[in-house]
């Protein structure tokens, strides 16, 4: 069966921030252990009913002084199950001895999430890359969690660098471990590559999103297009050691 798309452009929007515990460094634990222990609510079944799609992002920020750790959790619902979805997530954070780094964000129609990704114009078609591109990367962190992060970093620091062609570099790696991926009819892949890879005109471009999911961080600025190709021991040596990961030096993107 093929992957069926549940987001509609006027479905309400809602945030959850799920803190970081405070005795965790954000890398490389505290990103992934508390994604971990968010699996079971994308799994539960009033979850799956009552949102429409969702996406997440790590999350550093400095706010007056104090520095906040968390996942965001975004996510697309219905007028009609709007308070049912609310009251579950909530439920699901006091039963799992989680912690909201701030107060939620309650569903509403007004947030526009393209706005500052190329224009209104994009809203739709938007909404839906950020829920596909989400399920395709859970599933390739969990699957091979090592090799996802390799992925991803190489993808940002070599083939991006490098303006190099991102579905071979890419694909083999979901077309192996992301089921989602696998159940898209070849126009709907199509149409992800070409979303992947969209970055609008003085606009953020949308890999950013898969990017952060897979790594929990994002060099989106550096270093810039068509700078010199970075090897996997200068990568190791410059960016990683503030996520606390390496690349093994013979790692390839085949799987």
């Amino acid at each position: 069966m093929s992957y069926q798309s549940r987001v509609q452009e006027g479905d309400l929007v809602g945030i959850f921030y799920i803190a970081v515990p405070k005795d965790e460094s954000f890398f490389p634990t505290g990103y992934y252990n508390t994604l971990e222990k968010l699996y079971p609510l994308l799994e539960d079944q009033d979850f799956k009913s009552f949102q429409t799609g969702y996406y997440i992002n790590g999350i550093q920020e400095k706010e007056e002084k104090k520095e906040k750790k968390y996942v965001r959790l975004t996510y697309f619902t219905e007028q009609t199950t709007n308070k049912d979805l609310f009251r579950a997530v909530k439920l699901f954070i006091k039963r799992n001895n989680l912690k909201q780094s701030k107060k939620p964000a309650k569903a509403a129609k007004c947030i526009k999430i393209a706005k500052a990704y190329g224009g209104e114009q994009y809203e739709f078609r938007f909404r839906n890359y950020l829920s596909l591109q989400t399920q395709i990367g859970l599933e390739i962190l969990k699957s091979n969690p090592e090799h996802a992060k390799s992925l991803m970093i190489t993808y940002r620091l070599q083939m991006y660098a490098t303006n190099s062609p991102v579905q071979p570099h890419l694909e083999p790696t979901l077309s192996k471990y992301s089921a989602t991926y696998q159940s898209l009819l070849q126009p709907e892949k199509e149409q992800f590559w070409t979303d992947v890879t969209f970055r609008p005109p003085n606009a953020t471009y949308w890999d950013h999103f898969l990017v952060n999911l897979i790594i929990g961080i994002d060099w989106s600025v550096t270093p810039n297009p068509l700078s010199p190709r970075l090897s996997i021991s200068q990568i190791n040596q410059t960016y990683l050691p503030e996520i606390g990961f390496t690349i093994n030096p013979d790692w390839t993107p085949n799987v």
